[in-house]
């Protein structure tokens, strides 16, 4: 998964499995937390970004994001993110936590890799997903 913070102009890339969820927020150094998009030093505090704002995992085959309940909220392309809900995360989007500006982008090859049994056999494409749009 590729990260483009927008109002830095810095960029990340994480991997995504199913084992181990992308924590997004900002770091608590007297906590021992980090997360692993941290976006302390991308004005995150500033911009209102939660220390556990938001998670990426991997679902029904699927990669989706997840708000926290975050105090300043979570935005999939413009659309308010309930808290707690689990949305589709598009091969590319924009993601806003609270007011910081993140691009997103997953690599062609991930979902289809995803989509693959334990003998690296194709799965159903039908996956479960919940519609931004039924949010609004």
């Amino acid at each position: 998964v590729h990260f483009l913070v927008l109002d830095s102009g810095r960029k990340q890339k994480l991997p995504l499995s199913i084992s181990e969820p992308i924590m997004i927020g900002r770091a608590d150094p007297d906590e021992g937390y980090w997360p692993q998009l941290d976006l302390t030093d991308d004005g995150g505090l500033e911009k209102g970004v939660s220390r556990q704002h938001a998670l990426i995992q991997f679902a029904a085959n699927t990669a989706v994001l997840v708000d926290q309940g975050s105090a300043n909220g979570t935005w999939l392309d413009g659309v308010q993110l309930e808290p707690e809900q689990k949305y589709t995360l598009p091969t590319s989007g924009q993601l806003r936590f609270g007011g910081l500006n993140v691009n997103i982008f997953i690599e062609r090859g991930y979902y289809a890799a995803a989509r693959c049994d334990t003998h690296g056999r194709a799965t159903d494409n039908n996956w479960g997903r919940r519609d931004i749009a039924q949010s609004r």
